[in-house]
């Protein structure tokens, strides 16, 4: 796991006293010669809870040797391509992550968080948070650890939690409140957070009055596309109520616009290419998007159905599968 070394300002840092610098850094408990797994960790993705008694024997036989007298507060676990990834956090405050053999990939205590002076932040996460967050206020800053990764964390006015590395480059955004009624986005995605119309820079605004005339903006939110790739999604609708959703990267570049199509409208190479990779599939008419790339390219989100599992895919117009999940 990449490891992060944070050299930073003490948060009780006032007028008139002197500032220390604190090294958070951690060690990261590997697991033996010959483990080369890596698991990088999203402080805005959280893993799946999952029982303690369904923890693979080889990690709870670890935890009772090494720590027999530590409650264990939680577990979850994480996926990651094919492979299955623990979590495990002690009442000590310590945080594991296994492998499913029980092979320790990282760990990190969370009682080293510590809050941090506005003032003292680096000078690039504030240009990143005057850019593209002009009227917000910072409430709180601080460092945050998840399994020995650590991260800048700022709480915005807002509601929304952001996230930054070690070099003050943005990482990803967070906002517990955000979900609507259903907790699902019209392409199918995971609805993981809310913005409002206070969020979006001014150049953005622009950019969407130019691009869309006449069209008004209905809802904006963060979602998680297949692949685990957030985007900030703006749903715009004309007088007749027809939609189309327009993305953005997290940093406000444009990716794609997104239009509702039927199966008939779907080139040959798609269906053949969803024939071949999934025999006898069927697929949901309510759930199949046309996306207009930033260089004109066209990809398709679908929504796959087989008699096994279901399927979120997406395929290029020359029917190359680009990520199934």
């Amino acid at each position: 796991m990449k490891k992060l070394l944070f050299c930073v300002l003490a948060a009780l840092c006032f007028m008139g006293s002197s500032c220390e610098l604190i090294d958070l850094t951690l060690d990261n408990q590997e697991g033996g010669e010959g483990n080369s797994i890596t698991f990088d960790i999203s402080p805005c993705d959280d893993g799946e809870d999952i029982a303690i008694d369904s923890l693979p024997q080889a990690i709870l036989d670890y935890l009772n040797g090494e720590y027999p007298n530590i409650e264990i507060e939680g577990a979850e676990v994480f996926y990651d391509m094919d492979q299955e990834i623990f979590g495990v956090k002690l009442a000590n405050g310590l945080e594991i992550l296994f492998d499913e053999n029980g092979v320790i990939i990282a760990s990190g205590d969370e009682n080293l968080e510590v809050d941090l002076a506005i003032d003292s932040l680096l000078q690039g996460i504030l240009d990143y948070i005057n850019a593209n967050f002009p009227q917000i206020n910072i409430d709180e800053a601080s460092i945050e650890i998840e399994y020995g990764e650590e991260f800048f964390e700022i709480d915005l006015d807002n509601g929304l939690d952001l996230f930054f590395d070690e070099l003050g480059d943005f990482i990803c955004q967070d906002d517990d409140g955000g979900d609507d009624d259903d907790g699902d986005d019209d392409d199918g995605d995971d609805d993981d957070e809310g913005l409002s119309l206070d969020d979006l820079p001014d150049s953005i605004l622009d950019y969407l009055s130019e691009q869309f005339p006449g069209l008004s903006i209905e809802g904006i939110d963060v979602e998680e596309l297949c692949g685990d790739t957030k985007v900030i999604e703006i749903e715009l609708e004309d007088e007749n109520e027809e939609e189309i959703k327009v993305y953005f990267s997290l940093e406000w570049d444009y990716l794609f616009m997104s239009v509702e199509v039927s199966e008939a409208d779907l080139p040959m190479a798609v269906l053949d290419s969803l024939a071949s990779a999934y025999p006898g599939y069927t697929l949901e008419d309510d759930d199949i998007y046309r996306w207009t790339l930033a260089d004109g390219s066209i990809q398709y989100k679908l929504e796959v159905d087989t008699d096994q599992e279901d399927y979120d895919v997406v395929v290029d117009a020359d029917g190359v599968i680009i990520c199934t999940e």
